[in-house]
Parts: structure tokens; sequence; C-alpha cells
């Protein structure tokens, strides 16, 4: 195979899974503006946006310890974001397009960042690489904190990747930790991108650079801190702290890996791009390995923890992934003026491109084509929202739904149930607390999962008593949708 049909191929493949991506990310987009109720826990976020919209405290610190229980484990700047558009009654419809323009500009400002080392057509590759990780593509919709932080971490690498070009790169740096700096308070994992940075300028004997950065973010960072801990009267960071003390187990590492099936192709291609990066690094100028290796040693390790938690996601993957793509990249630019092995590496990267956008658009289709999303719930019988909320309205509700509370007008316990059970156990304090109050009778309405009464469930929100006292004092009114799964209604008998 001679150059011009290897570029050939590579073109097609390029594009071909471009289009893949883009159908998948369509769905996906279609699929969640036609959502009213939550979609994988987007509850808690909708709550703290709309009392942000209210003026009131997204972070009570008598919440984390009395009825009605609250926990905010996420900076407020995505609910500031997604306040400015509230009007009327909450929804979330703006928390999903800030997610959605959140996810272009991702992919805007990683091309922009690769584009600074690479070539145009393997800038592009990277980027649709990035974009087809399930994580990115699979929250790039959710009204949640973690599409707009990936957004804002690009912004930052690529104003990053432009100071190194500039003989005056002052502006440019600070800009750069602004931006990082926002990406934290809105998601705090993106902190850890900055001291690969920071090191990438020290060993490249920046260190003027790397004062004006680390300065930048650091002041940045602790006035928007401080900020926020004064407006909310001290309950900011005891919300951030709550979070801290979750237990790590292998196995639920292991699970949520496993739940990455469509990005092993990728995985794989950048462990082989690690050795062969290092070994033809001389025939790449501006080579950005360095930078690729500072960013998955700074990452992975807290990235590995949180992910390993009981009730994570894979969306405590996203971002570990940032420099996975530049490896990557790295590798094709790098063996390019090797002809045998750089015919080998973009036959690789292109049959990782087609794989990948293949592996996507799969996945896209067997959730959200037009087919499956007309399928409905099977509610039985079906409680409509305007029910729930002539219920609900002004009136203390037990919900493993955070989004129920602002939806209906309720007072609705516990927000971000998750996080409590991961550091209080099912049967903590504040779980003794609610069996108490259903005992007594004290909720108007009752919403659990309909698998927490049938014992299906795979990882329980409820223990048992709560679950019996239910039984004993409630009556079935029906079910509901809430976080896209069925819930069982109760009332007071």
């Amino acid at each position: 195979m001679d150059k011009q049909s290897s570029k050939t191929i590579l073109g097609s493949a390029l594009l071909i899974s471009a289009l893949t991506v883009a159908a998948a990310y369509a769905m996906f987009f279609c699929y969640a503006l036609s959502q009213n109720q939550a979609i994988e826990y987007e509850g808690p976020c909708l709550w703290a946006s709309t009392q942000i919209a209210r003026g009131l405290n997204p972070y009570p610190l008598s919440t984390l310890s009395q009825s009605p229980y609250t926990v905010i484990i996420y900076p407020p700047f995505y609910f500031i974001v997604c306040a400015l558009f509230e009007h009327g009654e909450p929804n979330y419809l703006w928390p999903r397009l800030i997610s959605i323009l959140a996810s272009l500009f991702t992919a805007v400002f990683y091309y922009k960042f690769l584009r600074r080392y690479c070539h145009k057509r393997t800038s592009i590759g990277g980027t649709v690489l990035l974009m087809s990780f399930m994580a990115i593509w699979l929250w790039s919709a959710k009204g949640r904190v973690d599409q707009l932080s990936l957004a804002l971490s690009a912004l930052s690498l690529w104003l990053y990747a432009l100071s190194q070009g500039t003989k005056t790169p002052v502006l440019t740096l600070i800009a750069s930790a602004l931006a990082l700096s926002l990406a934290t308070m809105t998601k705090q994992p993106s902190a850890l991108i900055a001291p690969a940075l920071i090191l990438d300028m020290l060993l490249a004997r920046r260190i003027k650079d790397a004062a004006i950065f680390a300065s930048g973010f650091a002041l940045a960072l602790l006035s928007m801190l401080g900020l926020a801990q004064v407006a909310t009267q001290g309950g900011f960071i005891a919300h951030m702290r709550f979070a801290t003390h979750m237990p790590f187990e292998w196995r639920y590492l292991s699970e949520r890996l496993a739940l990455m099936y469509v990005d092993w192709p990728k995985f794989i291609l950048t462990l082989l791009a690690l050795p062969l990066s290092v070994i033809y690094r001389e025939k790449l100028s501006n080579n950005p390995l360095r930078l690729a290796l500072l960013l998955l040693l700074t990452t992975l390790p807290v990235t590995f923890y949180t992910a390993g938690t009981a009730y994570s996601n894979v969306n405590h993957f996203l971002v570990l992934l940032l420099p996975l793509p530049l490896f990557i990249a790295t590798m094709v630019e790098s063996t390019a003026q090797a002809p045998k092995m750089g015919r080998v590496t973009a036959l690789m990267y292109g049959s990782t491109l087609l794989l990948s956008g293949a592996l996507l658009l799969f996945l896209a289709t067997a959730l959200f084509s037009p087919a499956t999303c007309q399928r409905k719930l099977a509610l039985n019988p079906a409680v409509e929202p305007a029910e729930l909320k002539r219920l609900m309205q002004g009136q203390l509700v037990l919900s493993e739904d955070g989004g129920y509370g602002p939806l209906f007008g309720a007072i609705s316990e516990p927000v971000d149930i998750t996080t409590f059970i991961q550091v209080l156990g099912l049967d903590g304090s504040q779980a003794r607390d609610m069996l108490k109050n259903v005992e007594a009778k004290k909720y108007a309405v009752v919403v659990i999962n309909h698998q927490e009464f049938t014992g299906e469930r795979k990882m329980a929100q409820w223990d048992k008593a709560t679950i019996e006292a239910v039984r004993r004092n409630y009556r079935l009114l029906g079910q509901a949708n809430g976080n896209c799964e069925v819930q069982d209604v109760y009332l007071p008998k």
C-alpha cells in the first residue's frame, strides 16, 4: 500500500467514525430533550440550581444532620449558570441544554488543543476518539456538572498549549488558570490537571511561567472557595467534606471498567502508543508526550479511587480520559516519518476510529433509537406528574429522586441519597431518622424504586426496616417515573 492510498483509507475511516459518533450524540440529545423527569440522578443538581435561583442557600449546614436531609457534593459554578436561565417552574430543559452546549465546546477546545501539536487530520481524529468515550457521550446531555467541567478543562488545556508559542504568555497563562479554577468549582477532579501543567513547565525550565500559572490558579480558586464559604454561612466546605469518607473496593472499580467495554479498543491503542511515542519521540518537534504522561500520572490515582466507591459510575473517569487521545495522536505524528511503522500505526489508528464509532453507535441505537424511546415505562397504574404535584406541593416527601422537590413544589428528602449511603451506610443516622418519620406517617407521599420492594435491585438504597415500615404504614397508590425507573408511590393508610 503506497502512502497516498494509506492517506485516502485513513481519511475515509476518519469521516465514517466522525459521522457515527455524531449520530450517537444526536440520538442521545433528542432523547434527553424529550424527557421531563430525571435521567441518572440529575435531581440534586436541579435542587441546588433552584435554590440559587430563589436566592436560597444550596449548602445548608443543618441538612447534613437533620431533616430534611440534603447533601450537595459539587461546587456551585454549574448551579449558578443554570440559575441564570431558570424562569418560571423548575425543569430539566435548561440544565440539559447547558450540558449539550458544553459538550460541543469540549470538542472544539480539545481540537484546538491537539492542533497546537499535531496536523489537522490527526487533531480531528483525536477529538473524535475523545468524544467517542462512553463516559463523555453518556453525560453529554444530562443536567449535571460533568460536561461543563470537562469543557472548561479542555479550554484550560488549549490556552496552556497556546501559551507555549508566545513570547509574552502571561495573559494566556492567567486565562488558562482561571478556566481551570472554574472547572474545579464545577467538579473537583479538574484540579488534578493543575499539577501536571505546573510540572510540565518546570521540567521545560519555564520557571516564571510555572509561577504565574500556579499563583493565578491558587488565587482564583481560593478566592472562589472563600466567597462560597461566606455566602453559604459555612455550609459549603461542610458539604464538600461530607463526601470525602467513601470507602474504596476493587470490585467496584472492576465493574466500572467493565461497563466501558466500548472504549477498550482506545485503551489498548493507548497502551501501544506509550512505548511507540517514546521510541519515535525525536521525529516530532514540539512533542507533547511529557505533558500526556504528566496528565495521566496526576489524574489516574484519584480517578481510580473515586470510581472504586459504591454507587459510583463511569463519569468518574472523565478527567482521566483527556490525555488518552493525546497519546494516540502523538504516536501517529511521531511514526509518520518512519515508512513501515507509520503504515502500521495508521492501520491501528484507522481501525480504532472505525471500531470506536461503530461500538458507540451500537450502544446509542440500543438505548436511544426512536423505536426504543417510544417505549414507555410500564406503570401499573400510572400516577401522572400533575397528580404527583397535587399530592406533594408544600408537603414533606420521602423519595430517592432529589428532583421531586423543585419539580413538584415538595419538601423532599433525602437529596442525594447515594452520598448519604456511601458515608453513613444504609442504616446510618439519617436512615434511622427517616425510618422514625415513616413509622409516624410524617411523609405525605413516599416514592421508592419498585425493585426495592421486589428485592431485585442490585444496589439497594433503602434498608429492609424502612421498606417494611412503608408496607405497614402506607398504601400503594400506583407507579411513577423517577430517574427513568419505575417508582412505587405510597400514601399514608
